[in-house]
């Protein structure tokens, strides 16, 4: 048997046995007698620990012959068996597993509200919503198919069906992943970027298990990175609106468009950065007043700022199960008022997200290299995450799409290190929640995992400082070719003069 069958074998038996782990992993979350068991912990860590070794080894096989064969009719179809199956295992999640229990149970109420009562009429008909319009347009069709399907809220059909969005959302950016790399590296890369994301157990247990919906704001994100990268501010502003109006977490991100437009200024002048700026500035104003107006009625035109206000403002805790430097120190659930070094940890967390954007504020400014604002992105998040007040245990979701994009975009092997270290980390901390909705702040794996983040988000920045020097150096080097290359030709140009005149 030659080497490259070998390969071949290897490749289609890994997947099948992380397939496997997953499905154990499945069986146990499905099954809340057993959550709280030793078995549970032994498992979250087997099925995190086989994807990071399995992404580990991606990461060395990458560039072998054997997948250096670009087929793009075998790609296409491989890429959609990966979504198919994807799809299959998902569905039997999202059917055996009810979901993390308040969550659905806003769904279920919410939906069931918008197709009833009145889709605009919502907002004043529930006691609680939390969650801004652009996500209530969805949930008044599912609540409507729901309706005319006969499903019993609370059923296993109605809450796979709540999970579909979500569900849908991974599919599609398993799909973009996979063009963006087929265009930009090779079809086979692209296939692996692809099967890398659509089975990462993280990925599966926040749309398919947990009921979430931070896929559908990482499609959001994707595109708005990218808009940014092509310096497109109309579609960036557009994509970061429909984030928003999805998720307020979106405005996470608003540095990122801040760094850039800036960048673009110093660059382009400030007649056409100011024309650029007007045109995004009302194209997303528009979007977000035709989406909100509608459920406006005899509110105050500024209900919806109070509806931002009231969700940002509501969890008065430092952390909420989310993996961070509070985790590891074992402040899980702690009021925002404790004293804790000598300052309240809200003053420290204000100071964390602070610190945390000024950082990327420097290198974002300092860099010279467009494709690093995926992997600058990935920095600011994960230290808003990791230093930051009031965070839950997703808010890292979107990073993992980024990390992915912004490989494919660099090329660089230690980037899905990041990306298999922080799947990982977020995949037990989610686990651990949905198996038992608060976690104890003493709980072992729960630091181990906090202090994982924090050195993962340590060596996110120490990549991103070396990339924006190389950045700068390089830079200069081409300022300095070009400079070269300018004086050479008006050297010949003087030479050239110089020999007419002696013609004449």
């Amino acid at each position: 048997m030659t080497g490259d069958k070998k390969k071949k074998i290897v490749w289609a038996m890994i997947p099948a046995l992380l397939a496997a782990a997953m499905t154990v992993g499945i069986f146990t979350l499905g099954n809340p007698d057993e959550a709280l068991s030793g078995d549970f912990t032994i498992t979250i860590l087997a099925v995190a620990t086989a994807y990071s070794l399995f992404t580990f080894w991606s990461i060395f096989t990458l560039d072998d012959k054997v997948l250096k064969e670009n087929p793009k009719g075998k790609g296409l179809a491989l890429v959609l068996a990966v979504l198919i199956f994807a799809l299959i295992i998902r569905i039997y999640m999202g059917l055996m597993i009810t979901g993390y229990a308040s969550d659905m149970s806003c769904w279920t109420a919410w939906s069931h509200a918008a197709a009833g009562k009145g889709l605009f009429e919502i907002y004043s008909d529930m006691s609680f919503i939390d969650y801004p319009p652009g996500y209530v347009y969805i949930l008044h069709i599912l609540g409507s198919i729901g309706n005319l399907t006969g499903m019993e809220c609370g059923s296993a059909a109605y809450n796979l069906l709540l999970k579909m969005p979500s569900i849908i959302a991974d599919l599609i950016m398993a799909w973009i992943i996979y063009r963006i790399c087929a265009k930009r590296l090779r079809h086979t890369m692209g296939l692996i970027l692809a099967f890398l994301y659509a089975l990462n157990p993280m990925v599966m247990l926040d749309s398919a298990a947990w009921g979430q919906i931070d896929a559908i704001l990482a499609l959001a994100l994707a595109g708005y990175l990218i808009a940014l990268y092509k310096e497109n501010f109309i579609g960036a502003t557009l994509f970061f609106v429909a984030g928003l109006l999805i998720k307020p977490q979106m405005l996470f991100f608003g540095p990122v468009l801040a760094v850039v437009f800036i960048k673009y200024i110093a660059n382009r002048g400030w007649g056409k950065a100011m024309k650029t700026f007007a045109i995004s500035l009302f194209s997303g104003l528009g979007l977000f007043v035709l989406t909100v107006l509608p459920f406006t009625g005899n509110k105050e035109w500024y209900w919806i700022f109070e509806k931002y206000i009231g969700t940002i403002g509501s969890y008065n805790f430092i952390t909420l199960n989310s993996a961070n430097i509070y985790g590891m120190f074992g402040l899980n659930w702690m009021p925002i008022e404790t004293v804790k070094w000598g300052l309240t940890l809200g003053v420290w967390g204000i100071i964390g997200i602070a610190a945390t954007v000024v950082v990327y504020f420097v290198l974002g400014f300092l860099n010279k290299d467009r494709k690093n604002i995926f992997m600058l992105t990935v920095m600011l998040m994960t230290g808003i995450y990791t230093f930051g007040l009031k965070m839950h245990e997703r808010y890292l979701f979107p990073v993992i799409v980024v990390m992915i994009i912004a490989y494919i975009y660099d090329n660089k092997d230690s980037i899905l290190a990041f990306y298999s270290v922080l799947t990982a980390a977020v995949f037990i901390n989610m686990a651990q929640v949905l198996a038992v909705i608060h976690i104890p702040p003493d709980d072992l794996i729960f630091r181990i995992t906090s202090g994982v983040m924090v050195a993962a988000y340590i060596g996110i920045v120490v990549f991103c400082f070396i990339e924006v020097a190389k950045s700068i150096k390089e830079s200069k080097i081409n300022l300095m070719e070009e400079s070269d290359k300018a004086l050479g030709f008006k050297n010949r140009r003087s030479g050239n003069n110089s020999k007419e005149l002696m013609g004449n």
